[in-house]
């Protein structure tokens, strides 16, 4: 995070502390003094301590890294309820049962299947999408 980042960030703090110390009994909180100058700031920022630019370049390539992406995914999947992970299965022709396990539990055969079983209920809720709307406001009636 560069020092204007994290300047900009205290001064967001300082704010929101002097906005609640305004509405709470609070009486010893600090008071909220801001930089008068130019000066003040580059003082402040010679204070913080200095990240390596190379520290930060790898920190943005991190982003775009499969890795990435991967630990995403998984986070996704392990938070689908046991019903949804087995309706990723079986529409990605696997056994329910695969349901049961975590997603780093999973080889990498059976990890494409789920892929393929999300891309399949994609396809279907797409249909239905350009067919009757919004699936999430189909009501009971309109099946019957």
């Amino acid at each position: 995070m560069s020092a204007i980042a994290e300047t900009r960030q205290q001064v967001q703090r300082n704010k929101q502390q002097m906005q609640t110390a305004e509405h709470s009994e609070a009486v010893n909180l600090p008071q909220y003094h801001a930089p008068r100058s130019r000066a003040e700031v580059d003082a402040y920022l010679a204070t913080l301590p200095h990240v390596p630019a190379a520290h930060s370049i790898a920190m943005a390539h991190a982003l775009f890294e499969s890795s990435y992406k991967r630990n995403k995914v998984r986070k996704a999947y392990n938070a689908l309820t046991l019903k949804q992970r087995a309706m990723c299965c079986i529409a990605g022709d696997l056994d329910p049962r695969i349901a049961n396990v975590t997603f780093d539990q999973l080889n990498d055969i059976e990890r494409q299947k789920v892929r393929r079983g999300l891309e399949e209920m994609n396809k279907v809720t797409k249909r239905f999408e350009c067919e009757v709307g919004n699936v999430s406001q189909l009501k009971a009636p309109d099946f019957l």
